[in-house]
């Protein structure tokens, strides 16, 4: 990840603003730093699914999983298309699950996803069937506008969450925007850097009318990231509350 010309000149005004004299050599260490903490939040983001995605293919999968005639070569394949934290996930419930799912067979020293691409139909759809969901909930049906519902219907509990049955968890944890401790990190990696390069702590605030504030927002927006009011808020917090005196 490298700044273009333009961002780089931003920094260098962010320093002046803050009246901080840096050498060349110490500038481009600064700006040098920034891009390695951009780098890492970006891989961090790169390798995350939405909640509401993993929920959609999730929920696709115990559909398949339930046909009258289920197509096993389908199954395989959404399955191993999973992300790889729903494989930790899945094979951290079978080995689990295991001892009563399959009684007398020893979890598969390969792995949940490699026993998956060979194992028997039945093995396959029972083991799936029940590291994927928690159950299930009856779901009433929607108005309809002519002050009849449609018929009740029956909905798997997914990640803690069955579809319509209104127990979904907020909007801020499962809407698919980066998640606000992915966001304090960054916000701590620029801190360091800040600091590394300036020898100054950073001052304290939330909005971009501090230079350090200013360098968080631009920053962020840079990665196309909305959150930085609120990651610094509670990177503040937290360090008020590790140091309150």
């Amino acid at each position: 990840m490298r700044l273009d010309p333009e961002q780089r000149a931003w920094i260098v005004a962010v320093l002046d603003q803050a009246s901080i004299d840096l050498s060349t050599e110490k500038v481009e260490g600064l700006i040098a730093a920034i891009e390695s903490s951009m780098a890492v939040i970006s891989a961090r983001r790169a390798g995350k699914v939405s909640y509401r995605e993993s929920h959609n293919r999730l929920r696709a999968l115990w559909r398949l999983l339930n046909a009258p005639d289920p197509s096993i070569g389908l199954i395989r394949r959404r399955f191993a298309e999973l992300p790889p934290d729903r494989h930790t996930e899945a094979a951290e419930r079978a080995e689990r699950l295991w001892p009563r799912l399959l009684r007398g067979q020893a979890y598969p020293p390969e792995g949940l996803l490699a026993w998956s691409r060979t194992a028997p139909a039945d093995q396959l759809i029972d083991v799936l069937s029940a590291v994927i969901s928690d159950g299930g909930v009856p779901v009433s049906g929607r108005w309809r506008g002519d002050d009849k519902r449609s018929p009740s219907r029956f909905e798997p509990l997914i990640m803690g969450t069955a579809r319509g049955a209104g127990d979904r968890a907020s909007t801020a944890e499962h809407d698919g925007r980066p998640r606000i401790d992915d966001a304090i990190d960054f916000v701590t990696f620029l801190a360091m850097d800040w600091a590394t390069a300036t020898g100054q702590v950073p001052q304290a605030g939330r909005s971009d009318q501090t230079p350090f504030g200013a360098l968080v927002h631009h920053v962020f927006g840079w990665l196309g990231l909305d959150n930085a009011s609120n990651a610094l808020r509670a990177y503040w917090a937290e360090m008020a509350a590790e140091d309150p005196d």
